[in-house]
Protein backbone atom coordinates (compact mmCIF):
# COMPACT_ATOMS: atom_id res chain seq x y z
CA UNK A 1 0.00 0.00 0.00
CA UNK A 2 0.94 3.40 -0.63
CA UNK A 3 0.61 6.45 2.10
CA UNK A 4 -2.80 8.47 -0.31
CA UNK A 5 -4.13 4.56 1.48
CA UNK A 6 -4.29 6.52 4.61
CA UNK A 7 -5.01 10.12 3.84
CA UNK A 8 -7.91 9.77 5.82
CA UNK A 9 -6.54 8.18 8.46
CA UNK A 10 -3.81 11.15 8.43
CA UNK A 11 -6.57 13.89 8.55
CA UNK A 12 -8.25 12.57 11.60
CA UNK A 13 -4.94 12.75 13.74
CA UNK A 14 -3.89 15.68 12.25
CA UNK A 15 -0.83 14.81 12.10
CA UNK A 16 2.22 15.13 8.88
CA UNK A 17 4.94 13.37 7.53
CA UNK A 18 4.59 9.60 6.75
CA UNK A 19 2.30 6.78 7.23
CA UNK A 20 5.51 5.09 8.88
CA UNK A 21 5.78 8.01 11.54
CA UNK A 22 2.13 7.89 12.03
CA UNK A 23 2.33 4.22 13.19
CA UNK A 24 4.79 5.01 15.45
CA UNK A 25 3.30 8.24 17.29
CA UNK A 26 0.34 5.30 17.42
CA UNK A 27 2.46 2.95 19.61
CA UNK A 28 0.23 1.90 23.05
CA UNK A 29 -2.89 3.75 21.58
CA UNK A 30 -5.97 2.40 22.31
CA UNK A 31 -8.45 1.12 19.29
CA UNK A 32 -11.54 -1.23 18.74
CA UNK A 33 -11.46 -4.49 17.16
CA UNK A 34 -13.66 -5.96 14.49
CA UNK A 35 -15.51 -8.24 17.27
CA UNK A 36 -15.87 -4.49 18.75
CA UNK A 37 -13.65 -5.19 21.74
CA UNK A 38 -11.27 -2.46 22.88
CA UNK A 39 -7.60 -3.17 21.96
CA UNK A 40 -4.06 -1.42 21.87
CA UNK A 41 -1.51 -0.82 19.03
CA UNK A 42 1.26 -2.88 19.60
CA UNK A 43 4.27 -4.41 17.77
CA UNK A 44 3.59 -7.08 15.43
CA UNK A 45 5.58 -9.66 17.96
CA UNK A 46 3.65 -8.48 20.89
CA UNK A 47 0.24 -9.68 19.38
CA UNK A 48 0.52 -13.62 19.42
CA UNK A 49 -2.98 -14.46 17.51
CA UNK A 50 -1.67 -11.99 14.67
CA UNK A 51 1.39 -13.52 14.69
CA UNK A 52 0.07 -16.81 14.64
CA UNK A 53 -1.94 -15.89 11.19
CA UNK A 54 1.36 -14.39 9.64
CA UNK A 55 3.28 -17.73 10.41
CA UNK A 56 0.37 -19.86 9.38
CA UNK A 57 0.44 -22.60 6.48
CA UNK A 58 -2.42 -21.33 4.76
CA UNK A 59 -4.35 -17.69 5.10
CA UNK A 60 -7.66 -17.68 4.24
CA UNK A 61 -9.57 -14.12 2.50
CA UNK A 62 -11.23 -13.80 6.06
CA UNK A 63 -8.11 -13.94 7.36
CA UNK A 64 -6.14 -11.90 5.35
CA UNK A 65 -8.57 -9.13 5.77
CA UNK A 66 -8.04 -8.98 9.12
CA UNK A 67 -4.32 -8.74 8.72
CA UNK A 68 -4.96 -5.42 6.87
CA UNK A 69 -7.69 -4.59 9.56
CA UNK A 70 -5.55 -4.28 12.16
CA UNK A 71 -2.54 -3.00 10.60
CA UNK A 72 -4.43 0.08 9.18
CA UNK A 73 -6.31 0.42 12.57
CA UNK A 74 -3.23 1.52 13.78
CA UNK A 75 -1.30 3.32 11.20
CA UNK A 76 0.90 0.71 9.30
CA UNK A 77 0.35 -1.48 6.61
CA UNK A 78 2.15 -4.93 5.07
CA UNK A 79 5.08 -2.91 4.07
CA UNK A 80 6.08 -0.90 7.31
CA UNK A 81 9.36 -2.24 8.41
CA UNK A 82 8.04 -2.29 11.86
CA UNK A 83 4.64 -3.08 11.93
CA UNK A 84 2.11 -2.09 14.33
CA UNK A 85 -1.31 -3.44 14.85
CA UNK A 86 -4.15 -3.20 16.87
CA UNK A 87 -4.37 -6.52 19.14
CA UNK A 88 -6.76 -8.00 21.77
CA UNK A 89 -4.21 -9.68 23.89
CA UNK A 90 -0.67 -7.89 23.91
CA UNK A 91 2.25 -10.56 24.48
CA UNK A 92 3.90 -10.09 27.93
CA UNK A 93 7.69 -9.31 28.18
CA UNK A 94 9.64 -12.70 27.30
CA UNK A 95 8.15 -12.85 23.84
CA UNK A 96 9.71 -14.42 20.74
CA UNK A 97 9.54 -12.47 17.52
CA UNK A 98 8.56 -12.78 14.29
CA UNK A 99 10.22 -11.97 10.60
CA UNK A 100 8.41 -8.94 9.81
CA UNK A 101 8.81 -9.74 6.17
CA UNK A 102 6.29 -12.32 6.13
CA UNK A 103 3.49 -10.01 6.61
CA UNK A 104 4.11 -8.77 3.17
CA UNK A 105 3.87 -12.86 2.07
CA UNK A 106 0.22 -13.41 3.26
CA UNK A 107 -1.93 -14.67 0.40
CA UNK A 108 -5.13 -16.74 -0.14
CA UNK A 109 -5.74 -20.29 -1.15
CA UNK A 110 -9.09 -21.15 -0.12
CA UNK A 111 -12.35 -19.02 0.34
CA UNK A 112 -13.06 -20.41 3.34
CA UNK A 113 -14.01 -18.10 5.94
CA UNK A 114 -12.90 -18.06 9.78
CA UNK A 115 -14.13 -16.13 12.91
CA UNK A 116 -12.69 -14.32 16.06
CA UNK A 117 -14.36 -15.33 19.24
CA UNK A 118 -14.81 -12.97 21.69
CA UNK A 119 -14.04 -13.93 25.33
CA UNK A 120 -17.76 -14.20 27.20
CA UNK A 121 -18.17 -10.82 28.89
CA UNK A 122 -18.86 -10.52 32.80
CA UNK A 123 -22.50 -9.30 33.09
CA UNK A 124 -24.39 -8.50 36.49
CA UNK A 125 -27.71 -7.43 37.27
CA UNK A 126 -27.26 -5.13 40.26
CA UNK A 127 -24.67 -2.86 41.48
CA UNK A 128 -22.49 -4.28 44.16
CA UNK A 129 -23.23 -1.88 47.62
CA UNK A 130 -21.54 1.10 48.69
CA UNK A 131 -18.92 0.97 50.73
CA UNK A 132 -17.87 3.30 53.36
CA UNK A 133 -14.61 5.71 52.82
CA UNK A 134 -12.82 8.05 55.21
CA UNK A 135 -13.59 10.33 53.74
CA UNK A 136 -15.48 13.32 55.20
CA UNK A 137 -18.86 12.49 53.17
CA UNK A 138 -19.06 9.00 51.95
CA UNK A 139 -19.76 8.08 48.29
CA UNK A 140 -23.08 8.49 46.96
CA UNK A 141 -25.74 5.45 47.63
CA UNK A 142 -26.69 4.22 44.17
CA UNK A 143 -30.49 4.01 44.63
CA UNK A 144 -32.34 0.67 43.24
CA UNK A 145 -35.05 0.37 40.71
CA UNK A 146 -37.19 -2.03 40.10
CA UNK A 147 -39.50 -2.52 36.58
CA UNK A 148 -41.91 -4.82 35.74
CA UNK A 149 -40.13 -4.91 31.57
CA UNK A 150 -43.54 -6.99 30.88
CA UNK A 151 -45.70 -4.03 31.02
CA UNK A 152 -43.60 -3.03 28.20
CA UNK A 153 -43.09 -5.61 26.12
CA UNK A 154 -44.50 -4.37 22.87
CA UNK A 155 -42.27 -1.28 22.90
CA UNK A 156 -38.90 -3.02 22.66
CA UNK A 157 -37.99 -3.97 19.27
CA UNK A 158 -37.37 -7.27 18.29
CA UNK A 159 -33.65 -6.49 17.14
CA UNK A 160 -31.44 -4.15 18.80
CA UNK A 161 -28.15 -3.05 18.66
CA UNK A 162 -26.52 -6.19 16.29
CA UNK A 163 -23.41 -5.06 14.55
CA UNK A 164 -23.11 -5.80 10.69
CA UNK A 165 -19.76 -8.14 10.19
CA UNK A 166 -16.92 -5.75 8.80
CA UNK A 167 -12.96 -5.95 9.51
CA UNK A 168 -12.40 -1.98 9.97
CA UNK A 169 -10.74 -1.04 13.07
CA UNK A 170 -10.96 1.87 14.73
CA UNK A 171 -8.93 4.42 16.29
CA UNK A 172 -10.72 8.10 16.52
CA UNK A 173 -11.50 7.43 12.63
CA UNK A 174 -14.38 7.77 10.87
CA UNK A 175 -17.15 5.10 10.83
CA UNK A 176 -16.22 4.93 7.32
CA UNK A 177 -18.44 1.26 7.06
CA UNK A 178 -21.52 3.08 8.75
CA UNK A 179 -21.57 0.36 11.11
CA UNK A 180 -23.02 2.43 14.00
CA UNK A 181 -26.24 2.79 12.24
CA UNK A 182 -28.33 3.99 15.54
CA UNK A 183 -26.86 7.30 15.38
CA UNK A 184 -29.50 10.35 14.12
CA UNK A 185 -28.02 13.55 13.08
CA UNK A 186 -30.50 16.40 14.34
CA UNK A 187 -30.57 19.53 12.24
CA UNK A 188 -31.78 22.65 14.40
CA UNK A 189 -33.05 25.75 12.36
CA UNK A 190 -32.65 28.55 14.89
CA UNK A 191 -35.67 31.31 12.92
CA UNK A 192 -34.65 34.08 14.92
CA UNK A 193 -30.62 34.07 14.17
CA UNK A 194 -31.32 32.56 10.74
CA UNK A 195 -28.26 30.01 11.29
CA UNK A 196 -28.62 25.68 12.51
CA UNK A 197 -27.63 24.17 14.84
CA UNK A 198 -27.19 20.45 15.21
CA UNK A 199 -26.76 17.97 18.01
CA UNK A 200 -26.47 13.63 17.81
CA UNK A 201 -29.69 11.20 18.68
CA UNK A 202 -29.86 7.79 19.85
CA UNK A 203 -32.68 5.36 17.19
CA UNK A 204 -34.03 2.90 20.49
CA UNK A 205 -37.35 2.31 18.66
CA UNK A 206 -38.74 2.83 15.41
CA UNK A 207 -39.98 6.16 16.60
CA UNK A 208 -38.16 7.64 18.96
CA UNK A 209 -35.03 8.83 19.51
CA UNK A 210 -33.00 9.62 22.43
CA UNK A 211 -30.88 13.17 22.70
CA UNK A 212 -30.48 15.33 25.53
CA UNK A 213 -33.09 17.64 26.69
CA UNK A 214 -31.02 20.95 26.36
CA UNK A 215 -30.77 20.09 22.63
CA UNK A 216 -34.78 20.58 22.65
CA UNK A 217 -35.97 22.94 25.88
CA UNK A 218 -35.66 26.46 23.62
CA UNK A 219 -36.67 24.80 20.23
CA UNK A 220 -39.64 24.23 18.23
CA UNK A 221 -40.95 21.03 17.10
CA UNK A 222 -40.91 22.28 14.09
CA UNK A 223 -37.21 23.16 13.87
CA UNK A 224 -35.68 19.75 14.12
CA UNK A 225 -35.11 17.69 11.33
CA UNK A 226 -33.66 14.03 11.88
CA UNK A 227 -31.60 12.15 9.73
CA UNK A 228 -31.02 8.55 9.99
CA UNK A 229 -28.49 6.05 8.44
CA UNK A 230 -26.37 8.97 7.08
CA UNK A 231 -22.59 9.01 7.36
CA UNK A 232 -21.47 11.73 5.40
CA UNK A 233 -23.80 14.83 5.79
CA UNK A 234 -22.66 16.18 2.66
CA UNK A 235 -24.10 12.80 0.48
CA UNK A 236 -27.30 12.76 2.46
CA UNK A 237 -29.20 13.79 -0.50
CA UNK A 238 -27.42 10.87 -2.66
CA UNK A 239 -28.02 8.51 0.40
CA UNK A 240 -31.83 9.26 0.36
CA UNK A 241 -32.32 8.61 -3.40
CA UNK A 242 -30.74 5.05 -2.64
CA UNK A 243 -32.96 4.72 -0.40
CA UNK A 244 -29.85 4.09 2.52
CA UNK A 245 -30.97 7.11 4.95
CA UNK A 246 -34.55 8.74 5.82
CA UNK A 247 -35.50 11.70 7.37
CA UNK A 248 -37.79 12.37 9.46
CA UNK A 249 -39.36 16.03 11.14
CA UNK A 250 -40.09 15.49 14.89
CA UNK A 251 -43.79 14.98 15.99
CA UNK A 252 -43.57 16.19 19.65
CA UNK A 253 -40.72 16.79 21.96
CA UNK A 254 -40.99 14.72 25.64
CA UNK A 255 -38.33 16.91 28.02
CA UNK A 256 -37.90 15.58 31.76
CA UNK A 257 -40.07 17.02 33.64
CA UNK A 258 -36.73 17.87 36.42
CA UNK A 259 -34.61 19.18 33.39
CA UNK A 260 -32.94 22.13 34.89
CA UNK A 261 -30.62 24.44 32.65
CA UNK A 262 -28.54 25.96 34.93
CA UNK A 263 -27.01 22.84 36.37
CA UNK A 264 -28.15 20.17 33.55
CA UNK A 265 -29.69 17.73 36.18
CA UNK A 266 -31.86 15.05 34.45
CA UNK A 267 -30.63 16.38 30.87
CA UNK A 268 -32.50 13.82 28.75
CA UNK A 269 -35.04 14.03 26.17
CA UNK A 270 -37.32 12.07 24.20
CA UNK A 271 -37.95 13.09 20.01
CA UNK A 272 -41.32 11.14 18.57
CA UNK A 273 -40.83 10.92 15.15
CA UNK A 274 -43.24 12.19 12.27
CA UNK A 275 -43.83 8.54 11.12
CA UNK A 276 -41.55 5.26 12.30
CA UNK A 277 -38.35 4.48 10.30
CA UNK A 278 -38.11 1.69 8.44
CA UNK A 279 -35.72 -0.76 10.56
CA UNK A 280 -34.17 -4.06 9.59
CA UNK A 281 -31.99 -5.99 7.29
CA UNK A 282 -34.00 -4.44 3.99
CA UNK A 283 -32.79 -0.65 4.94
CA UNK A 284 -29.79 -1.30 7.23
CA UNK A 285 -31.23 0.89 10.14
CA UNK A 286 -31.81 -0.74 13.55
CA UNK A 287 -31.79 0.71 16.93
CA UNK A 288 -29.43 0.23 20.16
CA UNK A 289 -30.35 -1.31 22.78
CA UNK A 290 -31.52 0.07 25.94
CA UNK A 291 -29.57 -2.11 29.01
CA UNK A 292 -32.79 -3.43 30.47
CA UNK A 293 -31.05 -6.68 32.11
CA UNK A 294 -28.04 -4.84 32.89
CA UNK A 295 -26.78 -1.70 35.09
CA UNK A 296 -23.66 -0.45 33.66
CA UNK A 297 -21.42 0.26 37.06
CA UNK A 298 -17.43 1.08 36.43
CA UNK A 299 -16.49 -0.79 39.18
CA UNK A 300 -17.20 -3.95 37.94
CA UNK A 301 -16.30 -3.30 34.30
CA UNK A 302 -13.17 -5.42 33.58
CA UNK A 303 -12.53 -2.51 30.60
CA UNK A 304 -14.42 0.69 32.03
CA UNK A 305 -14.41 2.12 28.50
CA UNK A 306 -17.67 3.15 26.18
CA UNK A 307 -17.75 4.59 22.21
CA UNK A 308 -19.35 7.82 21.38
CA UNK A 309 -19.96 9.29 17.76
CA UNK A 310 -21.43 12.48 16.12
CA UNK A 311 -20.48 14.92 13.82
CA UNK A 312 -19.44 17.70 16.09
CA UNK A 313 -16.53 20.04 16.20
CA UNK A 314 -12.98 18.67 15.44
CA UNK A 315 -9.30 19.80 15.88
CA UNK A 316 -9.50 21.71 12.48
CA UNK A 317 -12.24 23.78 15.22
CA UNK A 318 -14.96 23.36 11.89
CA UNK A 319 -17.78 20.76 12.38
CA UNK A 320 -17.40 17.19 11.15
CA UNK A 321 -18.60 15.86 7.75
CA UNK A 322 -18.25 12.88 8.54
CA UNK A 323 -19.32 10.28 11.51
CA UNK A 324 -16.69 10.34 14.02
CA UNK A 325 -16.14 7.39 16.69
CA UNK A 326 -14.06 8.05 20.09
CA UNK A 327 -13.06 5.87 23.21
CA UNK A 328 -13.48 7.21 26.40
CA UNK A 329 -13.13 5.83 29.74
CA UNK A 330 -15.92 6.01 32.52
CA UNK A 331 -14.46 7.59 35.72
CA UNK A 332 -15.77 5.76 39.14
CA UNK A 333 -18.48 7.27 40.74
CA UNK A 334 -15.84 8.71 43.39
CA UNK A 335 -13.62 10.16 41.24
CA UNK A 336 -17.14 11.58 39.16
CA UNK A 337 -18.49 13.04 42.49
CA UNK A 338 -15.19 15.00 43.08
CA UNK A 339 -15.65 16.46 39.56
CA UNK A 340 -18.68 17.42 39.79
CA UNK A 341 -17.97 19.47 43.11
CA UNK A 342 -15.23 21.19 41.46
CA UNK A 343 -18.09 22.57 38.75
CA UNK A 344 -20.15 25.57 39.08
CA UNK A 345 -23.24 23.18 38.04
CA UNK A 346 -23.12 21.06 41.35
CA UNK A 347 -26.18 19.74 42.26
CA UNK A 348 -26.38 16.69 44.69
CA UNK A 349 -29.02 15.51 42.84
CA UNK A 350 -26.55 14.46 39.97
CA UNK A 351 -24.53 12.67 42.09
CA UNK A 352 -26.01 8.72 41.16
CA UNK A 353 -27.67 9.74 37.93
CA UNK A 354 -24.36 10.72 35.32
CA UNK A 355 -21.16 9.54 34.45
CA UNK A 356 -18.18 11.36 34.05
CA UNK A 357 -15.72 10.23 30.83
CA UNK A 358 -12.76 11.45 29.58
CA UNK A 359 -10.60 10.49 26.28
CA UNK A 360 -8.93 7.61 26.58
CA UNK A 361 -6.08 8.99 24.19
CA UNK A 362 -4.87 12.57 24.91
CA UNK A 363 -6.99 15.31 23.24
CA UNK A 364 -10.11 12.85 22.49
CA UNK A 365 -13.25 13.68 23.19
CA UNK A 366 -16.58 14.67 22.50
CA UNK A 367 -16.82 18.34 21.65
CA UNK A 368 -19.47 20.70 20.47
CA UNK A 369 -22.18 19.28 18.45
CA UNK A 370 -21.80 15.94 19.83
CA UNK A 371 -24.79 16.91 22.58
CA UNK A 372 -27.35 14.21 23.30
CA UNK A 373 -24.74 11.36 21.38
CA UNK A 374 -24.64 8.25 23.06
CA UNK A 375 -22.12 6.09 24.97
CA UNK A 376 -21.98 3.07 24.06
CA UNK A 377 -21.08 -0.38 26.21
CA UNK A 378 -20.56 -3.22 23.64
CA UNK A 379 -21.88 -6.07 25.69
CA UNK A 380 -21.99 -10.23 24.08
CA UNK A 381 -21.76 -7.92 20.82
CA UNK A 382 -24.51 -5.59 20.97
CA UNK A 383 -23.96 -2.24 21.66
CA UNK A 384 -26.39 -0.91 24.68
CA UNK A 385 -26.72 3.37 25.28
CA UNK A 386 -25.99 3.45 28.33
CA UNK A 387 -25.46 7.38 28.40
CA UNK A 388 -26.16 10.51 26.64
CA UNK A 389 -23.59 13.40 25.91
CA UNK A 390 -24.33 16.29 28.20
CA UNK A 391 -21.38 19.09 29.00
CA UNK A 392 -18.30 19.11 29.33
CA UNK A 393 -14.73 21.00 28.39
CA UNK A 394 -13.72 22.65 25.15
CA UNK A 395 -12.83 19.69 22.73
CA UNK A 396 -10.33 17.55 25.17
CA UNK A 397 -8.43 20.03 26.00
CA UNK A 398 -9.06 20.30 29.83
CA UNK A 399 -7.93 17.43 32.33
CA UNK A 400 -11.87 17.91 33.56
CA UNK A 401 -14.55 15.37 32.41
CA UNK A 402 -16.99 15.06 29.87
CA UNK A 403 -20.18 15.10 32.02
CA UNK A 404 -23.31 12.26 30.73
CA UNK A 405 -26.74 11.00 31.71
CA UNK A 406 -26.67 7.79 32.97
CA UNK A 407 -29.65 6.39 30.67
CA UNK A 408 -29.97 2.91 33.37
CA UNK A 409 -31.29 5.75 35.73
CA UNK A 410 -34.05 6.59 33.44
CA UNK A 411 -35.40 3.88 32.30
CA UNK A 412 -38.29 3.86 33.86
CA UNK A 413 -38.83 7.42 32.15
CA UNK A 414 -38.19 6.82 28.82
CA UNK A 415 -40.07 3.40 28.82
CA UNK A 416 -43.34 4.95 30.65
CA UNK A 417 -43.32 7.78 28.20
CA UNK A 418 -42.97 6.29 25.35
CA UNK A 419 -45.73 3.97 26.32
CA UNK A 420 -47.86 6.90 26.76
CA UNK A 421 -47.03 8.94 23.76
CA UNK A 422 -48.04 5.68 21.64
CA UNK A 423 -51.90 5.55 23.37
Amino acid sequence: MRCAHFELLCAAFLLLGSCFVIGQQQLNQACILPNLNTGRCVPLNDCPEIVELVEGNVVYPGQTNRVHSVLRGCGSNETSSDPIVCCESPRLPGRRTVDVTTVAEVTTTSTTTTTTRRPSPKSTTRRPTPTTTRRPTPAPTLPTTTIRYDHFKDLLPERCGEESPGYNVFSDVEDEDNKHVWAVFLEIRRVSSNTTGRCVGTLIHERFVLTAAHCLHTTRVDSVRLQFGVNRLSKFVECLITDECQERTAAEFIIHHGYNSHTSANDIALVRVSEPVLTGADTGIIPACLPLDHLFDETLADDPSVLSLGWGETRRETMSDRKMIVLLNVLSQEQCARQLRNSNRFNASMLYSVMCTVGVNPGQDVCQGDSGAPLLQIREKRAYVVGVVSIGPKCGTSPAATISTRVSEYRNWILTNMKQARQ
